[in-house]
């Protein structure tokens, strides 16, 4: 397929993107993480995500959502003397229960970090509540689906908050 994005030289993509140095993490606690992430890779992937050379001297703030949302932590530059707060935040501080309102999520974070210019958002997929608040406002969006397994409208749901934000496809 010549022409195509993947003839493209790889200097022309990487001067198009733009490096997000304030992050916004919104994790899904709800009740159904329990049989979906029971072993707590979403606190897992944070805590890696925080010991990433590269993530050194970046904010990030962390909020989880269920019925309601709560902040993990706010928004702080990863570094020697915060990463352990933020480990601890993503260790011990999520206990799923309750529904899962991505809106609640979502509006916390946004109040949260109003300077975030991109978000990781983790979740097991199909929402209890959604007005489709992640698109104001329209900051870029990681999408981690956990357990969303055969769940079409789950996966449907995720594609659809990573594509309305201009974040990749879900992973």
């Amino acid at each position: 397929a010549a022409g195509g994005p993947a003839s493209a030289s790889p200097g022309a993509h990487a001067s198009a993107c733009t490096q997000s140095n304030d992050v916004e993490a919104i994790l899904d606690d709800s009740g159904s993480m329990n049989s979906t992430d029971p072993n707590n890779f979403r606190g897992k992937l944070m805590s890696a995500y925080i010991g990433l050379g590269g993530n050194q001297g970046k904010t990030l703030g962390a909020v989880k959502f269920s019925t309601t949302a709560s902040v993990l932590f706010a928004p702080q530059p990863i570094n020697a003397g915060t990463r352990a707060v933020m480990d601890a935040a993503f260790t011990n501080q999520l206990i799923s229960s309750g529904g899962t309102n991505y809106d609640a999520g979502f509006t916390l974070g946004n109040q949260q970090n109003p300077n975030a210019t991109s978000r990781i958002f983790l979740s097991d997929g199909a929402p209890s509540t959604d007005n489709d608040l992640h698109r104001t406002p329209p900051i870029k969006t990681y999408v981690v689906g956990l357990g969303v397994g055969n769940d079409v409208f789950a996966v449907q749901e995720l594609t659809q908050i990573a594509s309305d934000t201009g974040g990749p496809p879900p992973i």
